[in-house]
């Protein structure tokens, strides 16, 4: 994420833009595996955080603007990290692919 700072701040680049640069590159080698983790309550927590830093990075928010979490949410439009379309159907997807393979598949 650190390494991208430079797009984050390009004026000519579009939100949009910005957001799918952030789910396809940060997101895909973030969440890598994550359809195995075993997620616990603290896990949770620090990967909501991170979800809510990186949005607050793309949007030029600091910490001393006093933007809540719920405006960065509603201004990026991007879903929880926890949620469905994230590590839920990673799971999924993967769970999917286990319970199709072959009965006599050793693992």
């Amino acid at each position: 994420m650190g390494q991208l700072d430079r797009v984050w701040r390009q004026n000519r680049l579009s939100l949009a833009t910005k957001l799918r640069i952030y789910t396809t590159c940060v997101l895909a080698v973030g969440l890598h595996g994550a359809e195995t983790w075993t997620l616990l309550k603290e896990d949770s927590r620090r990967l909501r955080a991170f979800h809510m830093t990186c949005q607050r990075r793309i949007l030029g928010v600091r910490w001393n603007d006093f933007v809540t979490n719920r405006a960065v949410a509603d201004s990026t439009n991007l879903p929880s990290i926890l949620s469905r379309p994230t590590i839920a159907a990673r799971r999924h997807s993967f769970f999917g692919h286990i319970r199709r393979l072959p009965a006599n598949t050793s693992t």
